[in-house]
């Protein structure tokens, strides 16, 4: 094989191979780096498996009777209740 030849195969397996990593780098950047989940986009989706939205309303806005509670109502979920924030 020439040099020529030899240059051209090389030159045609690079092109493949620049090829492939360009088709395959947006799953790669994807899987090695994931895209950063905004705070209140992770909070909803938080809340959502929960359940939190059931009692405090579907925005979250609370004023839902609260017949188990001395509490008329079901705060807000941005209501600032202590036993929302406090971890004991």
């Amino acid at each position: 094989m020439n040099k020529a030849a030899r240059f051209l195969l090389i030159l045609i397996a690079v092109a493949v191979a620049a090829e492939q990593a360009w088709l395959l780098f947006p799953v790669a950047k994807r899987m090695l780096f994931p895209p950063i989940e905004d705070a209140a986009v992770a909070g909803q989706r938080v809340a959502v498996r929960l359940g939190c939205f059931s009692c405090h309303g579907a925005e979250g806005s609370g004023g839902i009777d609260n017949r188990g509670s001395s509490n008329k109502v079901i705060p807000a979920l941005a209501g600032g209740e202590m036993m929302m924030w406090a971890s004991s």
